[in-house]
Order: C-alpha cells, then structure tokens, then sequence
C-alpha cells in the first residue's frame, strides 16, 4: 500500500508453520444438565452422563469442577477411570452454594496422549430475600379464628414467585 503522508510504498509478511497430524482428539459429550434451569440445594442430586469415543481407544476420563469453591463437589465419578467410553458423576446439590455456577467438565485422554474435554454448567438457584410474612390477627384460636397470611417485598430474579403457607407443630414450650 501506498503511504501518502511520506511518499513511500509500505509492506508487511509473515509466515507461520502448520504441522498437521493424524487422527483425531477423543470426542466427549455430556448429559444431565439442563443450562435453562437453576437448580434449588435441597433438590437432592444430579446425575451427569456422557459419551466419549475415540479412534484410537480410551486411555483414561476425569471429572472436574472447574474454579469450583466447593473441595468435593462429586460424590461418585471425579476419580480417573481407564478404558471407559460411558461415565457418569453424581453431584450432590446440597454441597453447593446458592447463587454460584458451576463449570463441570469431563476430560478424555486416547492410547496416544491426546485429548480433548466437554462442559456443562450448573447454576444453583438463590433464595429469595429482604422480605417478610405479615399474618393477621397476631393471635387466635385453633379451628376458630381465620388467619390471612401475606408475603411482602420479597426480591428474586426468577419471577413470578409462587408462595407457599402451611403449618408445622411445635413441641414443647
């Protein structure tokens, strides 16, 4: 190009070296997380599963929580498993905190050293918050008096919310 400002044609090169092998990283797939939910912590536990193929056989696949804050964030499955194309975790919701989004990733390694990995993410639901149940009268009498339960100023960012009112019995004082 010519660079009218100093009367002078400019240009510019360079070269790079591609080195193309054979074959083909193992292919991973995983199953078991919807990425439109948010999971609730006390909703038990999600199983993940995959598919790993490879042409040149399954050396060994490991489950891992990516930047995880949680030290065990599997209760089966994050151990290394040789020879294994269909493996499975189970992630324990309870263990995992409300808000956060996981990064749960399953990496395959083949019979030549290479390998390749596949993700999923798993967002765990946050309460609700700053709100208050208002019940009125304060005070009655059992299967007499008619109570109205209202749930005010509550914030969450899955909305509408659903509320839900029952009763629990207290023993003791």
């Amino acid at each position: 190009t010519k660079d009218s400002s100093k009367g002078a044609i400019r240009n510019s090169t360079t070269t790079t070296s591609v080195e193309i092998v054979a074959g083909a990283p193992p292919a991973v797939a995983i199953s078991g997380v919807d990425a439109t939910t948010k999971y609730n912590v006390d909703a038990g536990q999600v199983q993940l599963t995959s598919d790993v193929t490879s042409a040149n056989g399954i050396a060994s696949t490991v489950w891992s929580a990516v930047g995880s804050d949680v030290a065990a964030t599997f209760v089966s499955g994050g151990a290394s498993k040789a020879n294994i194309s269909a493996i499975s975790a189970i992630v324990s919701l309870s263990a995992l905190t409300e808000g956060a989004t996981y990064t749960l990733r399953l990496t395959a390694t083949d019979s030549l050293g290479e390998s390749s990995y596949s993700s999923v993410a798993l967002t765990m639901n946050e309460a609700p918050s700053t709100g208050t149940v208002v019940v009125s009268p304060e005070k009655g009498f059992t299967l007499d008096t008619g109570f109205s339960f209202a749930a005010v100023n509550w914030v969450d960012e899955d909305l509408p919310m659903k509320y839900v009112f029952g009763t629990v019995p207290v023993s003791g004082s």
